[in-house]
C-alpha cells in the first residue's frame, strides 16, 4: 500500500526474473490499472540491463476529490472522506494476464500496489447549505429505454470479480444486472457518484429500491450515503431474503444521518457488509443480483423512464376472443407470452446465468431410455438439433460449447452467413465445437449439430458457458452417448443389383446404459495416484500421473464393469486424448 499527495509523482521500479532468479534485461512490462484515482505516465516499460522496469506516474487529482488528510504517510489509518484508490498490478507484456498469474497457481509471482491519494492538507470546514423539500429533485431509476441515470450507474462497478449491465430482470422488466463473481467481497456499485443533486434532506429522507437476490439463503445489502470527497457518511444495512425485495430506508431513522448534510454519492453493496448482526457474506461463484426501481426523495415512475414489469395480470386477457369487425382503432389483444415485436433497438449482451433446463436437443434417428433414465441414441442420428427457450432473456446471447467428443467423431455446427442470427451460430465469435447465438424476441435459438462417425460407444458433451466453466446453477453439462454397431464397410463383391444388402450381424456385446471404466490394479499400481483434485468427473473417478521415457510405449490396461461390478466384455472402449503439449 502507497499514500500518494494529490498531485505528486509516485515511481514504481520493478525486477523481472527467470524461472532461475535471474534478472530478464529487455522485456516489455506492463502495468494494469484498476479503480478511480487517476495518474498519467505510460503504463509500459522495458526492463534496463539489470533487469529493472520503471514507471512515472503522476497523480492528477487535486485536494477536492482525494481522501482525508494524512500527516504520517508511512503507517495506515482510515481515511474519514471515503476511498480513492488505483491499483497497479505488473505482467510480462508477451504473456498477457494469463493462467501463470491465477490464484492458487504458484508458477509465477508478481507484487500489486495499492495506491491512495490523500490531500496535501486538512480541509477548511465550509458551512452546509440547508436542503428543503422544495430544493430536492424527485429522481427515479426505472433502466427502461431512455433512463440515463440508470444506465449511467450500471457501469460504475468497483472491486474485482464483477461486472454491471441494464438487462432483462428475471420478472421481464428491464432492471441493473450485477454479477458477482469471485474476487473482492467488497464490491459494489457507485450507482451515484459525486451527483449534481442532494439525495436526502429535511424535505424527505427515503430510499426505496427493488432487490433481487439469487442466493438460496438470506445474503446482507448495504446502502451508503456520501458527501463529496466521502465525507459525511451514513450507511444502512439489511438481510435481503432470496428472490425479490422491496427495500426502504428512512435514513432520518439511521444514527448519522443529517438533514443538513449534502449527500450526493450512493453506494450499494452487494452481498456484503461490515455492520454487525447481518447475514453472513455468500461465496461469490458468478450469481446474478438485479436492482430496479430506485426512487430518491419521492421520485415515481412519472420521473423516469417507463419501464412496466411483466406480471400475470398484463398477460390476464389473453384468452379473450377478438370481435369479429375490429375496427381500426382497436387495441391488439395481449398474447399469452411476454415477446416483443422484434430485437430492433433492443439492447443485446452475452447471458452467463441461464437455466439449463431450457435446453432441449432432438435428433433425426431413434433413441432409447435405460432404466436408469440415461437417454441413448443410435448411430443413424447424424443431425442434432440444439433449441435454446426463455422468453424472459429475448434478444441476448448465450453460448453451447462441445467438448469431450471421442476420436474419430466428427462435428459441424451450423452457422449463421450474416452473422448475429437465431437460427444459426455466429461465424465471428464461433470457434471450434463452440456456438455463439442470439435469441430471437421471443426468446428461442435453434441450430443443428452435424454428426460423422457415430459409430458405437462414441460421445461428446456440451455445456452452457458463463464466467465460469458452467454458468448453469445445476445440471449445466449433457453428454450424447452412440449405441450400435460401426456402419459396415462396402467390399470388392457388391453387386449393382436392386436387392438389400443384408447388415452383417453385429460383434459388439451389449452395453449397460451405465458403466465403470477403470485402470485394472496391476495398471494402476504402476502410477502417481492423485484422486480428484485435477479432474473430477465424479467421487468414483481418479487421476493418475504417469512418468513415460521419450520413445518408451505406454500400455494402459482399462476394465469395464456394470453398475453391479460384473466384468462387461465386447464393449467398444475409446481413449480421447487431450492436445496437451507436443504429440
Amino acid at each position: 500500500m502507497k499514500y500518494v499527495v494529490a498531485g505528486s509523482t509516485m515511481t514504481l521500479r520493478y525486477t523481472a526474473k527467470d524461472a532461475g532468479g535471474n534478472a530478464v534485461p529487455g522485456v516489455s512490462v506492463t502495468l494494469d490499472k484498476a479503480l478511480g484515482a487517476t495518474f498519467t505516465g505510460s503504463l509500459v516499460a522495458v526492463t534496463d540491463s539489470s533487469g529493472v522496469a520503471t514507471f512515472t506516474l503522476v497523480n492528477t487529482n487535486t485536494d477536492a476529490n482525494a481522501e482525508s488528510y494524512r500527516a504520517d504517510l508511512n503507517t495506515w489509518s482510515d481515511s474519514t472522506s471515503g476511498t480513492v484508490e488505483a491499483d497497479y498490478v505488473p505482467y510480462i507484456t508477451s504473456a498477457g494476464t494469463g493462467a501463470c498469474y491465477v490464484i492458487p497457481n504458484g508458477a509465477c509471482a508478481r507484487d500489486r500496489v495499492w495506491s491512495h491519494v490523500v490531500r496535501s492538507a486538512t480541509p477548511t470546514a465550509t458551512a452546509t447549505p440547508t436542503t428543503t423539500a422544495s430544493s430536492l429533485t424527485r429522481i427515479f431509476a426505472s433502466f427502461g429505454a431512455g433512463d440515463s441515470i440508470g444506465a449511467t450507474g450500471a457501469t460504475q462497478s468497483f472491486g474485482g470479480g464483477v461486472t454491471s449491465t441494464v438487462a432483462t430482470s428475471p420478472r421481464g422488466d428491464r432492471a441493473l444486472k450485477f454479477v458477482k463473481g469471485p474476487g473482492d467481497i467488497w464490491s459494489g456499485l457507485n450507482f451515484i457518484l459525486s451527483g449534481p443533486n442532494a439525495l436526502t434532506g429535511a424535505g424527505n429522507s427515503t430510499i426505496t429500491l427493488d432487490y433481487y437476490s439469487p442466493d438460496s439463503v438470506n445474503s446482507p445489502l448495504e446502502l451508503k450515503l456520501m458527501g463529496n470527497g466521502g465525507n459525511p457518511w451514513v450507511r444502512y444495512a439489511t438481510n435481503a431474503a432470496p428472490g425479490w425485495n422491496s427495500i426502504s430506508v428512512d435514513f432520518s431513522t439511521i444514527a448519522g444521518w443529517s438533514s443538513t448534510a449534502v449527500y450526493k454519492t450512493l453506494v450499494i453493496y452487494v452481498d456484503f457488509t461490515d455492520a454487525a448482526g447481518m447475514a453472513a457474506h455468500v461465496a461469490n461463484t458468478g450469481q446474478i443480483y438485479y436492482i430496479d426501481n430506485v426512487s430518491i426523495n419521492g421520485g415515481t415512475s412519472a420521473d423516469g423512464a417507463s419501464d412496466p414489469v411483466v406480471s400475470a395480470s398484463a398477460t390476464a386477457s389473453a384468452s379473450a376472443t377478438p370481435t369479429a369487425t375490429p375496427t381500426a382503432t382497436a387495441t391488439p389483444t395481449a398474447t399469452a407470452t411476454a415477446s416483443v415485436a422484434s430485437c430492433a433497438g433492443v439492447a443485446s449482451e452475452f447471458i452467463t446465468g441461464e437455466s439449463f433446463d431450457n435446453l432441449s436437443v432432438t435428433g433425426n434417428g431413434t433413441k432409447s431410455v435405460g432404466s436408469d433414465g440415461k437417454i441413448s441414441w443410435n448411430t443413424n442420428n447424424t443431425e442434432f438439433t440444439f433449441t435454446y427457450s426463455d422468453a424472459t432473456l429475448a434478444c441476448q446471447y448465450i453460448q453451447i460449447n462441445y467438448f469431450m467428443v471421442s476420436s474419430g467423431l466428427t462435428l459441424a455446427l451450423s452457422q449463421s452467413a450474416s452473422g448475429s442470427s437465431s437460427t444459426g451460430c455466429d461465424p465471428g465469435p464461433a470457434s471450434g465445437n463452440s456456438c455463439y447465438i442470439r435469441l430471437d424476441a421471443n426468446g428461442r435459438a435453434s441450430y443443428t449439430v452435424t454428426v460423422t462417425n457415430a459409430f458405437g460407444g462414441r460421445t461428446f458433451s456440451y455445456i452452457l458457458v458463463g464466467p465460469a466453466w458452467s454458468s448453469a446453477p445445476l445440471g449445466g453439462q449433457g453428454v450424447v452417448n452412440f449405441t450400435g454397431a460401426p456402419a459396415p464397410s462396402p467390399t470388392a463383391s457388391a453387386t449393382s443389383t436392386g436387392t438389400a444388402t443384408p447388415t452383417p450381424t453385429a460383434t459388439v456385446g451389449t452395453v449397460p446404459s451405465s458403466v465403470n471404466i477403470q485402470l485394472t490394479s496391476a495398471n494402476a499400481a504402476t502410477m502417481m495416484t492423485i484422486g480428484n483434485s485435477w479432474w473430477r468427473e465424479n467421487s468414483a473417478s481418479n487421476s493418475y500421473v504417469k512418468y513415460v521415457q521419450a520413445g518408451g510405449t505406454l500400455t494402459l490396461n482399462y476394465v469395464v464393469t456394470n453398475s453391479a461390478g460384473a466384468v462387461v466384455a465386447n464393449a467398444p472402449v475409446v481413449l480421447q486424448k487431450n492436445p496437451i503439449g507436443p504429440a
